[in-house]
């Protein structure tokens, strides 16, 4: 899948400069914090418990969510009961990703009909391009799944000697790939010791894969 050798060499640039990473960076792992305190899909006000789920900052990384995050509490507003059973859908683990993925799609082209009707110049819903549905996958799963840099990913496994080019379609090899990552991440001492500086233990102990988006961050550059 790639050349272990020139990934490792990757991972050693990646944990000798991570004390000069922006903090913003580090932000995943304190949104993942909120979001598992506060999600209950069975909460009566729905509405309050998104919000308070992904609360987040107004920090480069954050605001790039913001558009999909209000997009969605319209949508609450609009039909609580289907956005239920999309987020319920979306975080059935056990069914295939890539139909998970493409029902959560088909229905937010249906909730944005739906808005049009009302405010016609409403013209995205802005869950097309994964970027926020991984966001969400993240949050709910963070020990299986890292945020959507597909661009990044490319850049990565060029470096790291990948036979074959990364396609934006391959959505399970890019969930494989980032997983294999995390797995040899997370065992570096060097990496976690340098990791160590940067967050607080309890988020340290958690093991989240939000290591591996940091990296494919990192490497990309």
């Amino acid at each position: 899948m790639f050349n272990k050798k020139l990934f490792d060499n990757e991972v050693a640039v990646f944990s000798s400069v991570m004390d000069q990473m922006d903090n913003t960076l580090f932000f995943p792992w304190e949104a993942q914090e909120t979001f598992q305190k506060n999600w209950d899909l069975n909460a009566m006000d729905f509405l309050t418990m998104f919000d308070k789920s992904m609360a987040i900052g107004t920090d480069k990384w954050s605001l790039s969510f913001i558009p999909g995050i209000n997009r969605m509490k319209q949508f609450i507003q609009i039909n609580e009961d289907m956005v239920r059973g999309m987020y319920e859908d979306l975080y059935s683990d056990h069914r295939d990703l890539a139909g998970r993925i493409g029902r959560y799609e088909y229905h937010c082209d249906l909730l944005l009909d739906q808005l049009k009707e009302t405010h016609p110049l409403e013209l995205d819903h802005f869950h097309s391009n994964k970027i926020m549905i991984f966001h969400y996958l993240s949050m709910r799963f963070p020990k299986l799944y890292t945020h959507w840099q597909i661009s990044e990913m490319k850049k990565v496994l060029a470096k790291c000697g990948a036979p074959k080019p990364l396609e934006n379609h391959e959505v399970e090899r890019y969930v494989k790939t980032s997983r294999i990552f995390h797995k040899f991440l997370e065992s570096n001492q060097d990496v976690i010791a340098a990791l160590s500086s940067r967050i607080n233990q309890s988020q340290l102990e958690t093991s989240p894969m939000a290591l591996t988006y940091l990296f494919i961050n990192s490497c990309s550059k």
